[in-house]
């Protein structure tokens, strides 16, 4: 299945400010690959002209997230939080009444709950729905409660996606993951996860941020990401003694947290490299971002976990956001993965499940070879600005919605 996205400027897009009611139970100040989709969408719609309303649940710290500039035209309406069931009851009512604002369209970024209220809605005014699919949040499988409870209730995913004018999937991978449950194919649309190259971009003196981080004179491995078990720290953990043996100055540097920080906390210490590894926890977005830029290989191995449904990778925005900082990256050929790095032109892909010698000769021959590093990163910070990137997302995803796009003039 071909993606969607196309270069900026070979959009021409007809003047149709469009009304978008978007209803997300993932949404800042929580963490996490869905509410960084909604929120990057919600504010380029915004940018890009369109009214844009967002029903999202009142997390703590709610309040000082809203306070925060935002675009004009963007409008963020906030549900209590509470009690499962009341609390997505809660949401329906609230969208009721945001039904008054007269949506062109309705936007849920995942099937359960807000897919089955954006349904609700839609039987009640007739404005058409559309959802996002990211991966493992629509497959069924009972290894948590939540999970539980959502496959108990997948009776419901017929109707969900029967009525939805589109499904968005953000990767081929996971498009093929629904036309698997039955979703028809003409009805799924490839627009892939991007990053803000504004943001995420190279800085001018990496070594001057390396003595800012206490890093000067290391050779940096980055790893961002929820400390699930598919997500390789192990594997690069594994590999470590190995590469310290060639690269004696080399660090390993993890952001994020998660079920298996501690576990990984004794592996590290059981291989003796508590001086090899830097684990940093979560950061603010700006000191995320510096340390893409001052790393000299972005690594992320997420791998197939045989029978895990849960842990799957439906494309890997931190791959992108590396690249905008022109990095190099390392992943392996797992779940969506391969719409996010282009193996050979933007970064190098490992077998789904890598042996330690795979893992340790990739990363070896990446941190040999600087000009190859230099020339993966240049072609990624360009595939960022062309097509990976919010707004062409948004433009797509709007696109279908109604603001139909006509081939620019040459």
């Amino acid at each position: 299945m071909a993606l969607l996205s196309c270069p900026l400027q070979d959009l021409h897009f007809v003047e149709f400010p469009m009304n978008v009611l978007i209803i997300s139970t993932d949404f800042p100040p929580l963490l996490g690959g869905i509410a960084t989709y909604t929120n990057c969408l919600a504010r380029q719609m915004a940018r890009q002209g369109h009214s844009v309303e967002v029903l999202a649940p009142g997390f703590a710290g709610w309040r000082e997230w809203d306070a925060q500039p935002r675009p004009e035209g963007l409008r963020i309406v906030r549900s209590r939080w509470g009690l499962p069931l009341l609390r997505e009851f809660r949401m329906w009512m609230l969208g009721r009444r945001c039904l008054a604002s007269r949506p062109d369209a309705i936007f849920a970024t995942a099937w359960f709950p807000a897919g089955y209220i954006a349904h609700l809605l839609h039987r009640r005014s007739g404005v058409e729905y559309y959802l996002a699919a990211h991966g493992s949040e629509f497959q069924d499988d009972a290894f948590n409660w939540r999970r539980r409870v959502k496959s108990g209730l997948r009776f419901l995913k017929r109707p969900v996606f029967g009525k939805a004018r589109r499904t968005f999937a953000v990767s081929r991978f996971t498009a093929g993951l629904l036309h698997d449950q039955g979703v028809p194919q003409e009805r799924i649309r490839v627009v892939p996860n991007g990053a803000d190259p504004r943001h995420y971009r190279p800085h001018p003196d990496p070594c001057g941020l390396k003595r800012k981080h206490g890093v000067a004179g290391r050779t940096i491995l980055l790893t961002v990401c929820r400390l699930d078990a598919h997500k390789g720290v192990h594997l690069v953990l594994e590999a470590l003694d190995d590469l310290c043996r060639r690269f004696p100055d080399l660090l390993y540097a993890v952001v994020g947290r998660g079920p298996q920080e501690e576990s990984l906390h004794r592996q590290a210490a059981s291989l003796g490299l508590q001086e090899k590894v830097v684990w940093l926890g979560y950061l603010p977005s700006g000191e995320v971002l510096e340390w893409y830029q001052l790393c000299d290989l972005y690594v992320t191995l997420s791998h197939d976990i045989p029978d895990r449904t849960d842990l799957i990778e439906g494309f890997g925005i931190c791959f992108v956001e590396a690249a905008a900082c022109a990095k190099a990256t390392l992943g392996c050929r797992s779940g969506g993965v391969a719409d996010a790095v282009e193996d050979g032109k933007t970064g190098l892909l490992l077998d789904p499940r890598p042996s330690k010698k795979a893992v340790v000769e990739a990363i070896s021959n990446l941190l040999f070879d600087e000009p190859l590093r230099r020339r993966l990163g240049e072609v990624g910070r360009q595939r960022v600005e062309q097509r990976l990137n919010w707004e062409v997302a948004a433009q797509t995803i709007v696109r279908e919605f109604g603001a139909k796009p006509q081939r620019a003039q040459s």
